[in-house]
């Protein structure tokens, strides 16, 4: 394992030999960079989260541009030792499938909020769905979590720049909905919240926040 500061380039596509890490500690995101050196970031990684699982289960190389967005431990995996877990019949397996199927519904969400969703209801839904991944590993309660990701990596997220993020924020805060203060998301009306993001946990298969799904939501 390796010790990567805040704002570091994890991988590569002209450095990484392609084989998957693991996210010890700390926070990173995936992303991709235009001709025009505009940034698409395409995924956030939290404390667990094994990144490259889906070169694994769909036979890319899952060569990938991945940095940090906070002081991480990064763990480098040898990917066919990773193979030979993931198709075994074991504890481990079933829970590296599961985080693979769950990274590609988290992507497929991604998808539909740049695609669809409003700009409020785009950023509310990133947040739930960072502090539902948190909570489920124990580092947030329903009530928010420590964020370290910036506005501006936000925006790139969303498709959109950071003063419309900006603005955004200042929009749920006045609508005492949430703040984002210090690196740190309070859900002050969690209910209104997933509302305005039409959230719905399910597809991180978390049974145990299925009572967080707006009304009339069902699995």
């Amino acid at each position: 394992c390796r010790y990567v500061t805040t704002k570091q380039p994890i991988a590569t596509p002209d450095t990484d030999s392609g084989g998957p890490l693991l996210i010890g500690n700390g926070w990173a995101y995936s992303y991709t960079l235009l001709a025009d050196g505009r940034r698409q970031v395409t995924g956030f990684h939290l404390p667990g989260d094994v990144i490259g699982l889906s070169g694994s289960t769909a036979g890319s190389d899952g060569r990938r541009s991945v940095a940090t967005a906070s002081d991480c431990v990064v763990c480098d995996l040898d990917r066919a030792v990773l193979d030979h877990i993931l198709h075994s019949n074991t504890v481990l397996g079933e829970v590296l499938r599961r985080q693979a199927t769950v990274e590609a519904a988290i992507t497929e969400q991604h998808l539909i909020s740049i695609g669809r969703r409003k700009a409020e209801s785009r950023l509310a839904h990133l947040l739930l769905e960072l502090g539902a991944r948190l909570e489920a590993v124990g580092l947030a309660d329903a009530d928010g979590y420590r964020c370290p990701v910036t506005q501006e990596l936000i925006a790139d997220a969303l498709g959109l720049t950071n003063v419309h993020v900006n603005r955004l924020l200042r929009r749920l805060r006045d609508q005492r909905v949430l703040t984002f203060v210090r690196g740190f998301v309070a859900f002050v009306d969690k209910p209104k919240l997933i509302e305005i993001a039409e959230f719905d946990p399910g597809f991180l298969a978390l049974p145990d926040l299925a009572e967080h799904r707006p009304h009339g939501m069902t699995g």
